[in-house]
């Protein structure tokens, strides 16, 4: 109730009003950029109202963002409330007689949305989560919704923050809405994907410290360990490092960290291929093999590039139509393989972006026919295993990148009809196509041998980057050149790896294109094995 007194006479008279309440607030239709709700109440059933005041402020009653005269005839108010601030709204009804009593506050805020700055990512490399800056004092719940994200990248819808791997090359206007219930405030920023020489393309490195190649062990049991990293130029994380197939311990981590990983196996009588890969967040693998033999002498040594037919190699991994495709498109891939102990099996696979799956199991099928249906930069990768090695794990493994634009209705309604043709070498992606040695594993200390390599496909000419790893560490044996050879004179025993980088004309990076290597056992000079 409330009381007011008349101006007519001196006999003070007591006018009761009935309660009434501030019902509703409800946000107006009005621009983003200038967020205004409006104020709703029930009439007041005193008689005579003339006009209602409507008391707006950032504490109780203090009316100190706005206070404001409506006619009678109005049960509505529409204001703009500052953005991030607690707003406390009451209304009350006048008459000839005085002012009544204010109504039962309703108090709220609409959300402060800082705007995010314009960005700029590398395709196929995971951003760092990005967290939106909103203030809303009322504690509502919010809810986050955007346009214009890049492919492979997703928002919280509670949290607003954003997370994943962009996905293809280009310049992407986006817009966030946060919504509190009562208001939707909405930003946008600039976001430039970039691809080529700002991507990740670099394979992550790593080192097993725990075994040396050509290792003899009594033991079945034995723990391979060592150190993991994408630092340099990649900077995308260590996603998964497997022995044999296994997923190591300790053998993921973020961005530049080094991850130091080890992973049991069970070793079999005689001579094991163990193999070793790593792979980053941008899809990108590095993968070592090296032996150990059990039970045995070193007379059991896997022969390597001192067979006649030369290490398990992949000949080649091209496709009967070159990237980009549309969406729809049925595009078949090809492979082969060389050396080793036949026959072979090829097991394939897809990464999307965000993870890798296998599309085709191990068999001897060397082709693999892939409709995609989503636009994006994919690759596609095989593994290929000999004889030798009935685990899951390819003795040998090749990628290649392939994208996806968006595809007609047609393409992706009905498989294309198209005929399939096996590519010309010519048009095939640049290949490795062996390395060899002239002098057969084992070789005494200060013995010179010499290595052979040579490169098909791409675009010519070729360079090659020759490294030596001593069980520890790779070293440059020979930096960039022409050169396809390497004459090595080890003077220290050890089991050894000597690995080649190829590049076609079309790159200058300090990255190979291609890489293999093969190992080499260095006995003590003057000793027989």
């Amino acid at each position: 109730m409330l009381e007011a007194s008349s101006g007519v006479s001196r006999v003070r008279r007591r006018v009761v009003f009935f309660c009434w309440s501030l019902c509703v607030l409800l946000p107006a239709l009005a621009s983003a950029q200038t967020p205004t709700v409006t104020a709703m109440w029930d009439p007041s059933p005193s008689p005579q109202v003339s006009h209602y005041e409507v008391c707006i402020g950032t504490a109780s009653l203090s009316c100190n963002i706005q206070f404001a005269s409506v006619d009678a005839s109005r049960t509505s108010y529409e204001f703009a409330p500052p953005a991030g601030q607690l707003v406390h709204v009451a209304v009350r009804a006048l008459n000839s007689r005085g002012r009544g009593a204010f109504s039962t506050e309703q108090r709220f805020s609409i959300p402060s949305f800082a705007a995010p700055n314009n960005r700029s990512s590398a395709a196929n490399a995971p951003i760092s989560p990005i967290d939106m800056s909103v203030i809303d004092p009322d504690a509502s719940p919010l809810t986050f919704t955007h346009t214009g994200l890049p492919l492979g990248v997703r928002m919280h819808r509670r949290t607003g923050r954003i997370t994943g791997t962009p996905i293809g090359a280009g310049t992407h206007d986006v817009t966030i809405f946060v919504s509190d219930g009562l208001k939707t405030v909405s930003r946008s920023f600039l976001w430039s994907v970039t691809s080529g020489a700002t991507g990740d393309v670099t394979p992550p490195t790593f080192t097993i410290t725990s075994h040396a190649s050509g290792l003899v062990v009594t033991s079945a049991r034995q723990t391979i360990r060592g150190t993991a990293t994408d630092s340099g130029t990649g900077g995308s994380g260590i996603r998964a490092l497997r022995v044999n197939g296994q997923s190591a311990k300790g053998g993921t981590v973020s961005a530049s960290k080094t991850a130091t990983w080890s992973q049991t196996i069970t070793l079999s009588s005689g001579s094991n291929t163990i193999t070793v890969d790593a792979v980053d967040g941008a899809g990108n693998i590095q993968m070592q093999q090296f032996t150990l033999l059990l039970g045995g002498s070193s007379n059991n040594t896997s022969s390597g590039s001192g067979s006649s037919s030369g290490p398990l190699a992949i000949t080649g991994l091209t496709s009967n139509l070159a990237s980009p495709q549309g969406a729809g498109t049925t595009v078949t891939f090809f492979t082969g393989a060389t050396g080793g102990r036949g026959p072979y099996q090829f097991k394939w696979f897809i990464f999307d972006g965000v993870s890798w799956t296998v599309a085709s199991d191990w068999s001897s099928a060397t082709t693999l026919a892939w409709r995609p249906t989503r636009r994006g930069a994919s690759r596609i990768g095989v593994w290929a295993r000999d004889a030798t090695t009935i685990a899951d794990v390819g003795n040998v493994a090749a990628s290649v990148p392939f994208t996806v634009k968006a595809g007609s209705a047609a393409q992706l309604q009905t498989p294309s009809s198209a005929p399939v043709g096996a590519p010309t070498p010519a048009s095939g992606p640049l290949t490795i196509t062996g390395l060899t040695s002239n002098l057969a594993s084992p070789q005494s200390a200060g013995t010179s041998v010499t290595f052979f390599t040579a490169a098909t496909g791409g675009r010519g000419p070729y360079q090659f980057k020759w490294f030596i790893f001593d069980g520890v560490s790779w070293t440059v044996a020979r930096d960039w050149s022409s050169a396809t050879t390497l004459a090595w004179r080890p003077t220290t025993r050890a089991g050894y790896r000597i690995g080649v980088w190829a590049r076609d004309a079309t790159t200058k990076a300090d990255v190979g294109n291609v890489a293999t290597s093969v190992p080499f056992k260095v006995r003590a000079a003057g000793i027989g094995e």
